[in-house]
């Protein structure tokens, strides 16, 4: 009983007075198989949240990247369309 989650430990005290040790082994069974898909919701929450934690820090670093080169090579002059209209 000491190797069992915490969730089932607390759960099987109240019901081993009117059940078989059978019926508790299910029982606990059934606990565990519930209380797992949340557990692992959960695990894969903190990850995404540690990605998208990374990625925001990463696009920060790149915007500031981004404008250290704006900033170095000046502001650009843009060709004009009409260049060829002069000539004939």
């Amino acid at each position: 009983m000491q190797r069992l989650p915490t969730n089932v430990c607390m759960v099987l005290p109240v019901a081993s007075e009117k059940s078989s040790l059978d019926e508790l082994t299910a029982l606990a069974d059934k606990i565990v198989e519930v209380a797992l898909p949340s557990i692992a919701t959960v695990s894969a929450t903190s990850t995404t949240m540690s990605e998208v934690e990374h990625l925001r820090a990463e696009n920060e670093s790149l915007r500031k990247r981004i404008s250290a080169l704006q900033t170095a090579t000046g502001p650009r002059r843009r060709r004009s369309c009409s260049r060829n209209s002069g000539r004939t």
